[in-house]
């Protein structure tokens, strides 16, 4: 199944009067477990890596996140319906880069911003070949 844009998620939830939880992994085997406890019950699901974490500055260089954008293709192949998502980044560039490489979801975070620059941010758009891509595809 494709991925779901997060946007249909919640509606569908809406109208369905139910939860769609939101499991953030760490690792391939927090992933795989995720995935497969929602294909079990057969709910839909979002699923992502933290941003912030990746590029966290204890880390000696930032994680690449093509490796976790790599899980997508798993996510793809799911036939419960999913949204994937890059979660709390507060950089542009690895949200573009998210965006690009398949996250079709990114949440902007940054509690240290004023709110002019925090809403600078997420109004910023990034560039996927000829078209304009919002951060929540």
């Amino acid at each position: 199944m494709p991925l779901v844009p997060m946007t249909q998620l919640l509606a569908d939830a809406r109208r369905g009067e139910y939860a769609v939880c939101y499991c953030e992994s760490w690792n391939l085997e927090s992933f795989q477990a995720v995935m497969e406890a929602a294909e079990d019950l057969n709910t839909p699901i979002i699923v992502g890596f933290n941003g912030g974490f990746l590029m966290h500055e204890s880390r000696t260089k930032p994680e690449n996140l093509a490796f976790y954008a790599a899980l997508g293709a798993g996510l793809r192949a799911s036939p419960v319906p999913v949204a994937f998502l890059l979660n709390e980044s507060e950089d542009f560039d690895q949200i573009q880069k998210g965006i690009e490489l398949g996250f079709n979801a990114v949440m902007v975070e940054s509690h240290h911003l004023s709110y002019a620059d925090y809403r600078s941010l997420v109004r910023r758009r990034c560039v996927d070949g000829s078209k304009a891509c919002p951060f929540l595809c």
